[in-house]
């Protein structure tokens, strides 16, 4: 996702270009939710499309919708 630690400290721009890439793959599913295991790469890419992406969540928040209240 070009989060990657301090990656995206010490290159900027390329992982503003890797998140830019992986914004458009998520957009072109046309999913209206995006689950991941890396809530880091979920948070630099939801900075990064300036509010324009599916729902964010986390596995562990896909979960905790699926069980009984």
């Amino acid at each position: 996702c070009g989060f990657g630690g301090t990656f995206n400290l010490k290159f900027p721009v390329v992982a503003g270009g890797m998140a830019g890439s992986k914004l458009a793959d998520v957009r072109a599913t046309g999913a209206p939710t995006l689950v991941s295991t890396d809530v880091s790469c979920l948070t630099h890419l939801e900075r990064a499309s300036g509010g324009e992406m599916p729902e964010a969540l986390s596995i562990a928040e896909l979960l905790a919708r699926a069980l009984p209240e």
